[in-house]
Formats: structure tokens, sequence, C-alpha cells
């Protein structure tokens, strides 16, 4: 009995079989190059094989094949050295019998056919011109529920013979040893399952299945730009629809975040990731579900980690000597403090902080503008109890996180650690590798990059979905617009790091409890929301080859229309949301989120101006900020975000159109 065309059908025509091949083979391997390069590589090598044996193609063997397509990635640089041909092997006939499994559905009259004869003690076989393996096909029967009504399965790659050349039924008539004459012949090709057969003196049924050949010559001329934005544009109205809550469409930027860390991490070949808190636990959750629905080999799967640190208790791990220290961070972000907020981040407990103020002649709760530069904190260096605190701590944390990270079991000195949070910086990752003392690598990777570091070789991070790294691209404008939302909706159930301890527990907490009714009320009921979501869209995109420029184009368009057309209800829910926001450094107070529009007065205004017109998307940062500021005040009545919406479309279609092309040059993580 013929398995395709027969057996089973496909939902999609042989060839993008092989693409979705290709798909899954560079999205393991992380390999640069293209859905359709890897797949003409493959025929190529079919086809030079074919002409070098001079044998029909599907009678090459699978592993001559595999062997061939190795050498000419392997000889162009495409495959990485150190990707041996056992590693590429195995990786290629999982792909081929994924992506076979995802397309095929059972041929409803074989389903009732096959239990009927083995009721009646017919035997069934299976005899195909494939070019992969019996041991595939075997697997494909398994995973359509027909091994006990199989009884062997002969492929034309596996026995060197074929279907069309008549060769393969001589060769299973003497394996099972039945008589020819005794045997019948199911399929749908005249030549090769009736003609052939009938010449072997096998009686054959021919079945032409007309319709699905029909059906799959159909699915050729599909699109998968049309087929991906269908997906996209399904996902986003189900997001926006009444049933999901507000804000649950920003899962269609973290699916693509969690798509480019996973196809990155193989390229890579870490074998541990170490996802930050607090943001980076539902990113976790995602990844995790995202490998688990796409990974081909659960044996090799990354293992994901969750390491529950904050900026402040980061900080402490990263202070050196108070006569080394210059408090760079600090001196940067927080100019101006109390001696409170300071003490505070340095895990001073408020009495002695009373001490300290006493003995320096300080008023704790006083904000002192320039602080790292005056005279108060001169004193403050020079007090004996602060001294002996900040000594004692700096010590402590570094001994209780190093315990902490120990205990996760990875070998970090020698992978390097890599690091996914939601980004913006890199201000952990910066203090995390002052901790190791630059003995190993730390890696960030990040949904995006809006500020720039000194990076070194040893501190490189990625911004997935933007970044201002090296520059900053009219998309990543439009993307990185609201990363306070970003942010929020990625709040975890449990509190901010403050410090270390020794374990089991590791990690002492602050769980403010605004934040924590905040994100049972309203964050919580959006995370289910859009971990369902992201779960329908990651099966969708199984089926459909996409590449980068695709899903950027999708970015683009519903980051427009995230940033510019939240709605009002929207605003409001953001706005509830904030109150719940909470900063545990510097004098920042919970719920003090800046939504305001900032700009410039004087000679520089008309400029601003100017410049809003011609890079309208530049305004996007602040829309929903002032409409959130406007709410607030009772005075949003009306607020013309559509045709803002329209004319910076328009605006881009302009460029795009009238603009000569420019050749810009940006670094591209992946394909």
């Amino acid at each position: 009995m013929d398995f395709y065309d027969t057996i089973v059908h496909r939902t999609v025509h042989p060839n993008y079989v092989l693409r979705l091949w290709a798909k899954h083979v560079i999205r393991e391997l992380g390999m640069e190059i293209d859905i359709d390069e890897l797949y003409f590589i493959r025929k190529e090598a079919e086809k030079y094989l074919s002409q070098k044996k001079g044998v029909f193609p599907a009678e090459l063997p699978y592993e001559e094949q595999i062997y061939e397509m190795y050498n000419r990635l392997r000889n162009t640089d495409i495959l990485s050295e150190s990707v041996s041909f056992e590693f590429f092997e195995k990786y290629v006939k999982l792909a081929d019998y994924e992506s076979e499994k995802e397309v095929q559905f059972l041929n409803p009259d074989i389903k009732k056919l096959l239990p009927e004869l083995k009721r009646k003690g017919i035997k069934a076989f299976v005899i195909s011109d494939f070019y992969t393996s019996d041991e595939i096909i075997s697997k494909l029967v398994s995973h359509h529920g027909l091994d006990s009504m199989i009884n062997g399965v002969f492929v034309s790659a596996s026995v060197r013979l074929s279907k069309h050349m008549g060769g393969i039924y001589e060769y299973a008539l003497k394996e099972t040893q039945i008589d020819a004459r005794r045997t019948i012949m199911i399929g749908d090709n005249f030549r090769s399952d009736f003609e052939m057969a009938e010449k072997h003196g096998i009686k054959s049924i021919y079945v032409p299945n007309k319709k699905y050949k029909s059906e799959n010559k159909v699915s050729t001329l599909g699109s998968d730009r049309v087929d991906y934005l269908k997906l996209a544009q399904k996902t986003y109205r189900a997001c926006r629809s009444s049933k999901s809550p507000h804000f649950s469409e920003y899962i269609l930027i973290y699916s693509v975040f969690i798509e480019r860390l996973y196809k990155m991490a193989r390229k890579k070949g870490i074998n541990h990731l170490f996802f930050l808190a607090r943001e980076g636990l539902y990113l976790k959750k995602l990844f995790d579900d995202y490998q688990k629905t796409v990974g081909l080999d659960p044996s090799n799967f990354i293992k994901t980690n969750y390491l529950k640190a904050s900026r402040q208790s980061a900080l402490q791990i990263s202070f050196a000597p108070l006569e080394k220290e210059k408090f760079l961070f600090f001196k940067k972000k927080y100019p101006n403090v109390s001696l409170f907020s300071f003490l505070r981040t340095l895990n001073i407990e408020s009495v002695l902080i009373a001490q300290i103020a006493e003995e320096t002649g300080m008023e704790p709760e006083e904000t002192i503008k320039g602080f790292f530069h005056s005279e108060q904190f001169k004193q403050l260096t020079l007090n004996e109890k602060f001294r002996n605190a900040y000594e004692v701590n700096r010590l402590s944390q570094k001994k209780a996180f190093n315990d902490y990270v120990d205990s996760f079991g990875a070998d970090i000195l020698k992978e390097g650690i890599h690091l996914v949070d939601i980004g913006w910086g890199g201000t952990m990752q910066e203090c995390i590798h002052t901790f190791f003392e630059g003995k190993t690598e730390v890696y960030g990777y990040y949904l995006g990059l809006k500020e720039i570091y000194n990076i070194l070789p040893e501190t490189k991070r990625y911004g997935l979905i933007f970044s201002v790294y090296p520059y900053e691209s009219y998309q990543d404008r439009v993307i990185m617009a609201n990363t306070e939302i970003y942010e929020q909706l990625l709040s975890a159930p449990h509190g901010s790091a403050v410090s270390y301890c020794q374990g089991p527990e590791y990690v002492n907490e602050f769980y403010d409890e605004a934040e924590r009714k905040a994100f049972e009320k309203y964050i919580l009921p959006i995370q289910k929301s859009m971990f369902e979501h992201f779960k329908a869209y990651v099966s969708g995109t199984k089926s459909i080859c996409f590449d980068k420029a695709i899903v950027d184009e999708m970015l683009l368009k519903y980051g427009l229309k995230i940033g510019i057309l939240p709605g009002k209800k929207r605003i409001k829910t953001l706005h509830a949301i904030s109150k719940g926001f909470y900063d545990n450094l510097g004098n920042v107070k919970k719920g003090d989120v800046n939504y305001t529009l900032d700009i410039k007065k004087g000679n520089k205004s008309t400029r601003k101006l100017i410049d809003y017109i011609i890079n309208p998307e530049k305004l996007i940062l602040y829309i929903s900020r002032l409409k959130l500021t406007l709410i607030t005040k009772n005075r949003y009545y009306f607020f013309p975000s559509y045709p803002i919406y329209l004319y910076i479309k328009s605006n881009k279609w302009l460029k795009d159109k009238l603009l000569k092309p420019r050749v810009r040059l940006k670094y591209s993580h992946l394909k």
C-alpha cells in the first residue's frame, strides 16, 4: 500500500514540506541562511548525487544525502565547525519527521479499510518512494496510530530500490515471502503503483485522489507573507476583542522576542539561560512553552533558570571597597537623593540610618542636590558606622550571591552567564560582570535596548526587538515607545529582591501591598490571556515559513497601532496599573511613573516641532503619556489619535516612495 496520497494526505505541497524542514534545521542549528537557500542546497545535493550515481533520486541512500548537504554547508561556512556530522544528521532526521508530522492527516477511507483488513487476517505493508528512511516512515505510521495494522515498511531510500523503477516490489516480495499472485497494491501513481506492480505480477488498485492533488497544486499559489500576516491579524483581533483583557495584544511583541531568543541561543550553543527577575518569570514561562512546542530533541533542551535580582540587589554585589567605589550609576541616574534613600539601597537598617544621620548632622529625608559631590557625602564616607556597615554588607552580599549562583549547577566560569531580561540598558548585567571581576563573559539578551553603556566583548548585549545600538532606526523608534507598559505587563507575583542571604532562600524580598493588588487585579488576568494567545500563535506558525523581513513588517504595523491607538478604556487601565508601580532606588515612590510630555522651550522648540513634522514617529513616545496625563486631570474628552496614526503611515509611505534608497548598515542578529 502506498503511503503518500493513499494512506495519508498533506495539507501543503510536498515542496513546502521541505521548506518547513529547512525552517526547523535553521532554527535548531542557529544558521544564518534563508529558508529557500537551505531548501535549494538540499535539492541540488539530491540532483548531484542522482546524476553521479545514475539512479532515480528516490533510490539515493538517506545518509549519503545528509552527508552531501553537510559538506556543502561546512565548506561554505554556513554551518559552524563545531557542529559535528552526527549532530547535524540527528537534527536533519528530527526535522524531516517533524515537518511531515505537522502537515499530515489520515485518509478517512484508509482509516476504515485497515481495521477491516486486520479483522479478516489480511496483512498490510507500506511501500513508498521517499527520500528519508524506513525509520521515519515507521514513526509516522505510529504517529497516526497504525502500528497494529501495518505489518512492515519498505522505503526506497533505505532499500535503494524504487516503485518508479519497479525493483522494490521484487525486494518486498522476497523479504515477506509472499506470493505476488496473492498480493494487491493500492496507490495513486499510475506508473509506480499500477503499471510497475502489474509488471511484477501484483494486482493493483489505482486510486488517483485527484481532489487532494488539486488542492496541493492550489496550495503552491499561496504566500508566506500573507499567511503570516493573517495569523498576526487573527491574534491581534482576538487580543483586542471584548473577551480579552486590555493590553493582551502586547503578546505579539513578546512572541517575536521569544522566537528570536530561542534562535539566538541555538546559534550561540547556549546550555543555560538565566531569566532575571521580575519580568523574566513570565518570559521564562513563554520560552519554556515555546521550546516544548517547537524543540525537536528534549534531551538537548536549553536549561532555563530564574535568577532573582533587582538593580538594588545587583548594585550591592558589585560594590568595591569604599575608597575605590565611585558610585557611577547613582551619579548618573539618581544625582539628587536623600541620605535615607541612599542608605536604604545599601540594605542598612533604619535604626542605624538614624544613628548615622545624627552623627553626621544630616536630615535623613532631605533630598540633597548633587548628593555624591556634596560636602555631606564626604562627611558620610568618613563616618565609622557607615564605613563598617558598608563593608560588612558588601562582603556578605558577595558571599551570599556566589552561593546563590552556584545553586543552579551551571559551569558559569566555562560557559559564561547568559542573562535574559526586558532590558533598556543592562545595569544588572554590568553589576554581575563586576561581581565576577571580569573572569567570565556576561551576555545580555533583551527585548530592547534604549541606552548605551560601555559595551565590551565580554559584556555583549542584544536588543532583539529594538535597539539604539549601533544606531536607532525608524522601526526602533516605533517599537520602543511604550517601554513602561512592556515592563509592567511582565510583573511577577512576588516582591523585588532587596538583598541576598544564605540558603535555602538566598533572596530577601519586599513586596509592596499596592503592587501586589495591582498584579492580582490587572496584570494576572492579562498574563493568563496573553499566554493562551501565545500558544495559539506559536501553533499557527509551525506550518508557515516566514523570515525576519516579514516579521519586521508585522511588528511595525502593530507597533504603530498599539502605540497610537490604545483607546480611552485602555489608558484608564494603564493609570490603575501604574498606581502599583514600585521602584526601590532613589527617591521614586510607588505609583510615580513619568508619563509627562517634555518639549523643550526656547529657540529649540521650533526645530523640535519641525522634526516632529518630518519624523512624526517620534511622537509615539508621548501619545500614551499625554493621554494618561489628561485622564488623571479629567481633561481627556477628545484626542486626535487616529489622524496622527494616518499621518505617520502616510509619512512613512511617502519616504519609502520618494526618497532615494540609502545603504545603511545595521548589525543584524537574525536572518
